[in-house]
């Protein structure tokens, strides 16, 4: 049986992780560009992979990250399983700020950015029925409520989020990216509640 090798993905917030030993910042070269950076570590002797989403500095805007590259970065390092954290707005009052979701289904809304490793001689149809890894979120103790993926943090209207607050627990960005790309294990951190909600 093949080792298991844990890559996580932080959103806005989360650039260090305590307990992290032996950090070492490195460079991996993908067929799609460069990732958002690449640290690994050795957490309770495990080897880990972290990328800071937005990049060191948080210096990358949610469109302009390179969701392949960072998923095809943790591939070549052997990573098996992914945990993506993002900071996220909540649509219901029960889901307050501090609260961690575990996502099993979201809407994607988003657009204006590369959705599949699949766009240039070959066609694929990868189902998207079950975006997230069961194995995975079995590890959770939390399930939570759709999540409706926007394009970009900007502040919602409170039209907008009536609409969304009758389908989805929580508003947020980019977890549709990397989902479309590999099964997550996707953990959100309501941060405050949806702008505009209430």
């Amino acid at each position: 049986m093949k080792k298991r090798k844990l890559g996580i993905i932080g959103g806005s917030g989360l650039y260090n992780i305590e307990g992290f030993e032996n950090e070492k910042w490195k460079k991996v070269k993908t067929a799609w560009g460069e990732p958002s950076g690449m640290l690994t570590a050795s957490l309770n002797k495990e080897e880990i992979c972290f990328i800071p989403r937005h990049g060191k500095g948080h210096r990358i805007n949610p469109t302009k990250i390179n969701y392949r590259a960072n998923i095809d970065a943790l591939k070549r390092l052997g990573v098996t399983d992914i945990i993506s954290v993002s900071a996220v707005g909540s649509l219901q009052e029960h889901l307050l700020p501090g609260t961690f979701v575990i996502i099993d289904q979201f809407i994607d809304r988003t657009f204006a950015r590369e959705k599949t490793f699949f766009d240039k001689e070959i066609v694929a149809h990868v189902s998207m029925a079950k975006p997230t890894s069961p194995s995975l979120m079995k590890c959770c103790e939390l399930i939570a409520p759709s999540k409706l993926s926007d394009l970009s943090s900007k502040l919602e209207t409170k039209r907008e989020n009536a609409i969304k607050t009758k389908i989805a627990g929580i508003n947020g960005v980019l977890e549709g990216g990397n989902s479309s790309y590999s099964q997550v294990y996707l953990k959100q951190v309501v941060d405050d509640y949806a702008k505009g909600k209430l």
